[in-house]
Parts: C-alpha cells; structure tokens; sequence
C-alpha cells in the first residue's frame, strides 16, 4: 500500500466517487472523492499506512453536498476508525484546508468519532493529521459518513432529536461492552444495542415466560446475547406480574385509576403471573461480571427499588453507565417517583447526562421519558 498524499497541494490522483444517487443530504463511505492514492472507493474497510509528514486529508463532497443543500444547515460527520500506529487528529476543516472547524485527537484503539460544522457550506474536507511528525501511522477505516442538520444546532440539545443509543456509542467508544437490559420484552433495545455495538455481550432480562420465548427465539443465533427468564428487584425471591395484552405495560404493580387515558392503546389485563426476581448483586455474581458498561432499566415504575438493592455495586463503579425510565404520571399504583430515582444515582456517584424520548399528553403533560445517568464516582 503506498503512502497517504501529503501536503496542501496533495492527491492529484484522486480516486472516482461512486456513480450511485445519493440524497444531497446525506453522505457516506464510497460516495465521495477520496484523496489517497492506490485506494479504490469500493475497498471496505479502506486501510491507510505510511507517513502523514505533516498532514492530509482523505476526503471531501464539494460535488456530493451541493450548495443549495448545505445552505441554512449544519453538517454532522460520523466515522469508526482503528488507529495500529501513531496518534493522529481527525478533523473537518474549512475551505483553506487548513483552518479546523472541528477535530479530535485520536490514540491507538478503536474510535467512533463525531465532528460538527454548524455551517456545512463551510465545511469542505475530512483531514488526518499526525500528532508526532514523521512518525509511521496505520489507520483502518470502516465507516465515515454524514448527514445535514438545522444549522446552528449542530451542538445544541433539546429534548426530542437525540439518542440515547448513539450518545452511548460515542462514549464508551468501543464495540464490546457489557450490557445488562432489564426490561428487555421481545428485544427491540437489545436489537438497537446491537446495531451500536457489534461485538456486545447483552444479558436480557425479562420475567413474562410467554414475552421471553419470544425474546429467546429472536436471538437464538447470537451467542452473544444472553436470555434470562427473571426480573429484578431490591431483593430476590418470587413476586407477582401483572400482564396485559400489551406486553410493554407488564408491571410488578397493578395499574393506577384513570391510567388508561395515559397509556396507549386499551389495557385488557391477562392472567397474573408468578415470577423468578434477581438483584443486580445476584447477576453479577452468576455472571461472573466485573464490570458492566450499561445498566438499562425499563420496569414500569420499579426502577428505584431495583437501584436501592443496588447501593454496594453502583456506588463501586462496577456500572459505567445506567439508562433508564422514568414516569412523571400516575400510571401504576405503586411506582418510582423520578425523583427518587435521580436522588439515589446521584447518591451513588452517578451525574444525570441527558433526557430523552419525551412523551406527553395533551392536558396532563409529561408522562415519561428516559434518562442516561454516567457514574463520576463519590462525591
């Protein structure tokens, strides 16, 4: 493989973007001009080595974004790269190509990167810089794509355009973590898990036997994930499940009066259900886990009796990250107040990151939402 072109004059052999439509919206790998020589766009992953003496650039969309399309917005660009050797910068840059709008400095190890451009008329070229002239580097890169966003929001958060998911993935920067779902139903977050972190090891919780068959044959190919028929608690023991033919509401506690105008769709309850509980202590230990990554906890209100059996192993650090529910409406007569939930996270050494997936009702407000809590240590 020869070297990356070097220089601000560089790569006159430029390789043929990709002869397929691509929305001007939008962009990713193979549907740009690369400037690396002796890559072909329909290498993936592309691999780069040599010397980066002082810098270059490996792409840019001056005819994939057209002007029309970049002007009034903002530009998001996403990569997943491994750094073998060196330490780089990876940076978007303006039309000098010189002057950096956004950049990050990358080690050895596996990154998921994210550079913002609030104009993206301003944006014109990805660049890898080297952080140690002369040095020898070798990058493979396996994803670099983006998207326009509503300019002037790039860096902005509101309530309603983000994800938990992908907050995560920019995180924990890695494509292996240790996730345990509580809650996990047939598997939809396990599925969006997945999708963020390839390599994941996802121990699925969930006590409805008929709900977990379902979760069980989803993912019976994957090793990976690991079905577990229970539920979790303060403490462990057997308890009662209140189920309904809408598996999501299944809930340790009855429905409160007058929920039904808060949930969707009619609630026809089933036959009650005996159910196996676990505590967080309990899993780890059969487990056989250290650590875990994310703590997701989706239980129809029983999220802080599952945290307040929990004190010892949050208050460690074994849990990096808790994603969870909370519900500001009356839907289950015996439930976690948000409140509760916040106070005994924060107690245990964990900072609220953010809010998400809002869902209100017309006349009563917020109903529920979720919550990415990151631990900080004691305080």
């Amino acid at each position: 493989m020869r070297n990356l072109a070097a220089g601000l004059g560089i790569a006159r052999n430029r390789a043929a973007a990709s002869k397929r439509e691509v929305p001007p919206s939008a962009f990713t790998l193979g549907n740009f001009r690369l400037h690396v020589d002796s890559i072909k766009v329909e290498e993936r992953p592309l691999t780069l080595s040599g010397d980066l003496s002082p810098w270059a650039y490996i792409a840019s969309w001056e005819n994939e974004l057209p002007v029309h399309a970049a002007v009034g917005s903002g530009l998001r660009i996403e990569a997943e790269l491994a750094v073998e050797a060196g330490r780089l910068e990876l940076g978007v840059v303006a039309a000098d190509f010189s002057t950096f709008i956004d950049r990050v400095e990358l080690g050895q190890g596996q990154h998921r990167v994210v550079l913002e451009a609030p104009d993206a008329a301003a944006a014109r070229a990805v660049v890898l810089r080297n952080r140690e002239d002369a040095a020898s580097v070798g990058i493979v890169l396996g994803r670099l794509g983006g998207h326009l966003v509503d300019k002037g929001k790039a860096r902005e958060r509101g309530f309603l355009a983000k994800s938990a998911v992908e907050d995560l993935r920019e995180k924990i920067g890695r494509d292996n973590p240790v996730v345990i779902d509580v809650g996990a139903n047939v598997g939809d977050m396990v599925a969006r898990f997945l999708e963020a972190f390839p390599r994941a090891t996802v121990l699925a919780m969930e006590p409805h036997p008929q709900t977990f068959d379902r979760l069980r044959h989803r993912f019976a190919a994957m090793a990976q994930v690991r079905p577990r028929n229970a539920g979790v608690s303060g403490k462990g023991g057997t308890a009662t499940l209140h189920a309904f033919t809408n598996p999501a509401i299944n809930a340790l506690s009855p429905v409160a009066a007058g929920a039904g105008q808060l949930m969707d769709g009619q609630i026809e309850p089933l036959a009650q259900v005996p159910v196996t509980l676990q505590t967080l202590g309990d899993i780890l230990r059969e487990e056989k886990l250290e650590a875990v990554d994310i703590l997701k906890l989706d239980t129809q209100g029983h999220e802080a009796q599952i945290l307040a059996g929990a004190l010892e192993e949050l208050s460690s650090g074994k849990v990096r990250y808790v994603l969870t529910e909370l519900i500001f409406s009356s839907l289950y007569k015996e439930q976690s107040r948000a409140g509760d939930v916040i106070s005994i996270l924060e107690r245990c050494g964990f900072k609220l990151f953010d809010f998400y997936d809002f869902v209100y009702h017309e006349d009563q407000g917020l109903k529920w939402g979720d919550a990415l809590f990151e631990f900080v240590g004691p305080r």
